[in-house]
């Protein structure tokens, strides 16, 4: 499995593409999130990263959200700004489940595009 992070360039800014993008299986997206956590887990913990999460065509259970809980709290020391691509009213609830365990606020867009333009000019 390759991993859940993506560095990219938008408008001269770095960006990390979290890509939970067409999970069908709720083992697979536990594990890329889990991935993910490792990964954030080695960055340096000044609050610098920005972040946009694409969960675009993934289906969610209680697993995931659990893990998706779990990684917005645990991320809060290295990301600076947030953006969650959630194209569905189902992704959205997700989205405010993690937002209000974390107590972090996310951005939300329905496409990527719009949300990589948002983080570069942050």
């Amino acid at each position: 499995m390759e991993s859940p992070i993506q560095l990219i360039q938008r408008n001269g800014q770095q960006i990390v593409l979290l890509d939970l993008t067409n999970v069908s299986n709720p083992a697979e997206g536990v594990e890329r999130i889990r991935r993910a956590k490792a990964w954030f887990a080695r960055q340096t913990p000044d609050g610098s990263l920005r972040v946009c999460t694409d969960a675009t065509g993934s289906r969610y259970d209680a697993a995931i959200l659990e893990a998706l809980k779990d990684i917005a709290a645990h991320n809060i020391p290295y990301v600076g700004v947030a953006a969650v691509v959630v194209p569905t009213s189902v992704h959205r609830v997700a989205m405010n489940v993690a937002s209000l365990f974390s107590k972090r606020r996310f951005t939300a867009f329905r496409t990527r595009d719009p949300a990589l333009d948002w983080l570069a000019s942050q």
